[in-house]
């Protein structure tokens, strides 16, 4: 899965695409709101699934991040209706794990700040 992210980088915001899968939609205790974590493939991340010593999902070191779920939106699903799913994605689910298929699974693209 490929998320598309805008980061700023040397001052100027760049498009970089980042592979991974969304594993937590929910609540946290670090900020108000929605956020969606993902499990990266590469350690390209700022966090393993803990934000200040909570867990919210499993990753290896530097394989987590949060972001918000109003910058996500899924470009394409394959063999999914796209539709239902960025539903999923911007609606809270309790502050569990996204059961697989709930929030992932397709090209998103985030531009922001995660924890």
């Amino acid at each position: 899965r490929v998320i598309k992210m805008l980061m700023k980088e040397d001052g100027s915001w760049k498009q970089r695409d980042i592979r991974g899968t969304v594993a937590f939609v929910g609540a946290t205790h670090f900020s108000e709101g929605t956020w969606v974590g993902v499990r990266l493939e590469k350690p390209e991340g700022r966090n393993d699934g803990t934000v200040q010593n909570r867990r919210y999902f499993e990753a290896e070191s530097g394989h987590g991040m949060f972001v918000r779920p109003q910058v996500l939106t899924v470009d394409q699903v394959p063999g999914a209706a796209g539709p239902e799913l960025v539903r999923a994605a911007t609606v809270p689910i309790g502050g569990r794990p996204a059961a697989r298929g709930e929030a992932g699974g397709g090209v998103a693209t985030w531009s922001g700040s995660s924890p």
